[in-house]
């Protein structure tokens, strides 16, 4: 039928708005982290309903680390960030070259 992996969480809304793009999640994604202490971000999984709750004073820096991990320069196409991309710092203790 299509739909990819069976099984994988469907986004349904964050902070109570509901995702109908990528756009808007990444410009819903920034207004909540700006706004509120915590962000609710809810998704419909094959098991039920599920929450996941992110500390905004957290997220900028879990940004960072997932793009050093998987060597990204941002985790979205600068079509969609309607903020700048926070600068990658350079890794303590490791030679360039």
């Amino acid at each position: 039928h299509g739909s990819g992996y069976v099984g994988a969480p469907i986004l349904e809304s964050i902070g109570g708005h509901k995702v109908s793009d990528m756009s808007e999640l990444v410009s819903r994604l920034q207004q909540e982290v700006r706004e509120k202490d915590f962000v609710e971000i809810e998704f419909t999984m094959a098991v039920g309903p599920y929450t996941m709750v992110l500390k905004s004073a957290d997220v900028a820096e879990a940004e960072v680390r997932i793009r050093e991990l998987y060597q990204l320069p941002a985790l979205a196409s600068r079509n969609l960030h309607a903020e700048p991309t926070p600068a990658i710092p350079p890794l303590v203790g490791v030679a360039a070259g």
